[in-house]
């Protein structure tokens, strides 16, 4: 089967649509809850100096600008936005967000992966 896609999803986003894609929320509802977890990473800023605050922003940054074109994309493709996001809406994933310096990293990289799969590189989060 030809995939519509100039990659296939790794194990790890393969997993991660397993686990989220049957959590669909609305673009709009999911613009709002990116926002609010960006004011309680804010908060949790006083708590933690170690957040990596910049990238955190620049993750909800690319999330909305997924979101706000999210009826452009095909089904399969707005699964891929839905489960990527939700993944980064998770504080408790792989790296915990608000408790380690890295916490964001593994969510970059999530959203990284769901660009690539949609050849949009041009929006790919530099981890540092």
């Amino acid at each position: 089967m030809d995939s519509l896609f100039r990659y296939l999803p790794s194990k790890k986003f393969e997993s991660i649509l397993k686990e989220y894609r049957s959590l669909y929320i609305s673009p709009n509802i999911l613009k709002q809850q990116v926002n609010r977890y960006l004011e309680r990473i804010e908060a949790e800023i006083s708590h933690n100096e170690f957040i990596n605050l910049p990238l955190a922003k620049r993750i909800v940054e690319v999330s909305l600008d997924l979101l706000n074109v999210y009826d452009q994309h095909s089904k399969e493709e707005q699964e891929f936005i839905h489960s990527a996001i939700h993944y980064f809406l998770n504080a408790n994933d792989d790296e915990e967000d608000l408790y380690s310096p890295l916490g964001f990293d593994d969510d970059a990289e999530i959203i990284n992966e769901c660009l690539r799969l949609l050849n949009k590189e041009n929006l790919t989060i530099d981890i540092r």
